[in-house]
């Protein structure tokens, strides 16, 4: 897998039978092709999501019509807060979903935030999927865990991954939202054909989605990791697909915001 110069080897630990809900666990052995793709491919991609990278960008355009750069510059200069190690997990989840899996994410869920230090609530991923029959809507979690249990916490509880992916596929309110939520940003904009594609695959008499959990480790791969949340969303009924992937890193999770900054050192 070739992106951008940066290339991660993976291997294939274990894949669930094909069917609506499939399973792939992988695994990276190369800690510096992992270094570097999160050095270039997912710094790039958290970057483009932070608002002082927009408005730097605005800043520029702005500074050749008449008004002072420094002042304009001024505005673009704020700091930005640290990533935190779940933050680049997001980001790199998204990478890999886009590289791996033909995911497409024009908005990007930062750009809602008011202030430097908000959380934002609701599913992780929003976007969309391009397939060979066309585009659908790709919705779904992320979970990153250095917890060493098999499978780890964060597929337990009212917000682990097993019940959020439920939630997706059996609450319509939540996929609502989901949907008004990228029409209002769809709108008047490049990819609100996109949009219009995958609303009317989900209105469709066929309904389809794709609901997507990532779940981002730094231990041995085991199968065990998606079983528990495979078996309940099998359960669920309708026709989205359901994709549950694993992704087995060997770097701890604890440095990825420095690598992904380039504060670890040379590459």
């Amino acid at each position: 897998m070739s992106i951008s110069g940066q290339k991660i080897s993976w291997k294939d630990e274990y894949r669930g039978a094909a069917s609506r809900v499939r399973t792939h666990g992988r695994s990276a052995a190369s800690t510096p092709e992992v270094r570097a793709y999160l050095r270039a491919r997912c710094r790039a991609h958290h970057q483009r999501g932070t608002p002082r990278t927009q408005l730097s960008e605005y800043v520029e355009g702005l500074a050749t019509t008449g008004f002072s750069p420094t002042r304009l510059a001024e505005l673009a200069a704020l700091p930005e807060p640290e990533p935190q190690d779940w933050e680049v997990g997001e980001s790199l989840a998204e990478v890999l979903l886009a590289d791996l899996e033909g995911a497409v994410f024009h908005w990007s869920t930062q750009w809602d935030r008011r202030s430097a230090t908000a959380i934002l609530t609701g599913p992780d991923i929003v976007g969309f999927q391009r397939t060979d029959t066309g585009v659908r809507f790709l919705f779904g979690e992320v979970k990153t865990s250095s917890d060493k249990s098999v499978p780890p916490q964060v597929v337990y509880g009212d917000d682990g991954l097993r019940n959020q992916l439920v939630e997706l596929l059996t609450k319509a309110e939540r996929r609502a939202y989901l949907m008004q939520w990228l029409q209002t940003r769809a709108r008047g904009t490049n990819y609100e054909a996109d949009y219009r594609a995958a609303l009317l695959a989900y209105l469709s008499p066929q309904s389809t989605a794709m609901i997507v959990g990532v779940l981002l480790r730094e231990c041995a791969a085991d199968s065990k990791d998606l079983s528990y949340v495979e078996d309940r969303v099998r359960k669920c009924p309708g026709s989205f697909d359901v994709l549950l992937l694993a992704f087995y890193l060997p770097i701890p999770i604890t440095t990825w915001p420095d690598v992904m900054l380039g504060k670890d050192g040379p590459p």
